[in-house]
């Protein structure tokens, strides 16, 4: 099993993920226990997104620490566009892909794949500290204004 710092919280469920990622400011990590290998992604709404749109801007945290631009987000589909830094036949796509089938799909979900929340609240992208707010993946001051 992926063992998660005391900061983060594995998602679990489409429900949850898609609350987590449309908060405006997820970020999160799909780890594999086959391979080890992991992929973090930044989910951000545009700051004058409005009511019911679900446009997201994707990135992704590159070995040197820099969040380079995937795709975006928008009415139910991912697409690559021109400023993307990636091909369909990337792993980094295939973890989107593989995010956003779980999302989608409730249940769909494989046991050596982990889905976790970097430790920060999906709506203002502050730090989480609270066990609780861990656990939801936003914050208190977030969680009343929802």
């Amino acid at each position: 099993m992926y063992n998660s710092s005391k900061y983060r919280a594995e998602l679990i469920g489409s429900e949850r993920i898609h609350n987590y990622i449309f908060g405006g400011h997820g970020v999160v990590t799909l780890q594999s226990d086959v391979s080890n290998e992991h992929h973090t992604y930044k989910f951000e709404a545009p700051e004058d997104r409005k009511q019911g749109d679900d446009l997201m801007f994707i990135h992704t945290l590159a070995d040197n620490n820099l969040w380079l631009y995937v795709g975006m987000y928008r009415n139910g589909c991912f697409k690559l566009t021109k400023k993307s830094k990636f091909s369909k036949d990337t792993a980094t796509i295939k973890g989107l892909a593989y995010i956003f089938k779980m999302m989608l799909n409730d249940g769909y979900r494989d046991d050596r794949m982990h889905l976790m929340h970097e430790g920060v609240c999906s709506r203002c992208g502050r730090p989480l500290t609270n066990p609780a707010s861990i656990e939801l993946g936003i914050g208190p001051t977030c969680a009343k204004s929802i």
